[in-house]
């Protein structure tokens, strides 16, 4: 099995998601749509690298973009590696980046 894993980088959800790829690479369109569940929440991943993590309990959301494990923003439709951890960095509503 493939799996790339996303991890929150500040604490935004504690669990580790895992998701499937079709391929070693784990191109970013592989996963257009795709969702992950972990402990009662659930991970939803689009082509722009944007996330929405939904919380069962409450209803909380939280919203965010994709980094490497060095801490670096990565670009649109790059490839995943498989086994790499990757994480979530939140965003505010307006879809900034926090900096």
């Amino acid at each position: 099995m493939n799996c790339i894993y996303i991890k929150a980088a500040d604490g935004a959800f504690p669990q580790t998601f895992c998701f499937e790829t079709a391929d070693s690479t784990g191109a970013w369109y592989e996963l257009d749509g795709a969702e992950a569940v972990s402990q009662g929440a659930v991970l939803s991943l689009n082509a722009d690298r944007e996330v929405y993590a939904v919380y069962d309990c409450g209803g909380e959301k939280r919203y965010g973009t994709i980094g490497d494990s060095e801490n670096d923003r990565e670009s649109d439709n790059a490839p995943f590696s498989s086994g790499e951890t990757y994480l979530f960095y939140e965003k505010p509503e307006t879809k900034d980046f926090y900096i």
